[in-house]
């Protein structure tokens, strides 16, 4: 199993991306483990560009999960 960590920002804050290569995964997948990361499944015939993409169309949703995982915990965007 490949793991890679990236920084990005979002609601000018930053969250970390955890990307991991999966030889049982089939779909490419994002996963909103906290407030400040990640995870990035891609299986093994996938492209960490096309995974990346994926990523990026996927800002909108991401921005919503990580603002109703911040309401559940109380945290604010500024808080760790």
């Amino acid at each position: 199993m490949d793991i890679q960590k990236l920084q990005f920002d979002l609601f000018d804050d930053r969250y970390e991306v955890i990307e991991r290569v999966s030889a049982k995964s089939r779909n490419i997948r994002i996963e909103i483990r906290s407030p400040r990361e990640v995870l990035l499944t891609i299986p093994r015939y996938a492209s960490k560009t096309a995974a990346r993409a994926f990523l990026q169309e996927r800002d909108g949703w991401i921005r919503q999960k990580i603002a109703e995982l911040r309401q559940r915990l109380g945290d604010a965007p500024g808080v760790v």
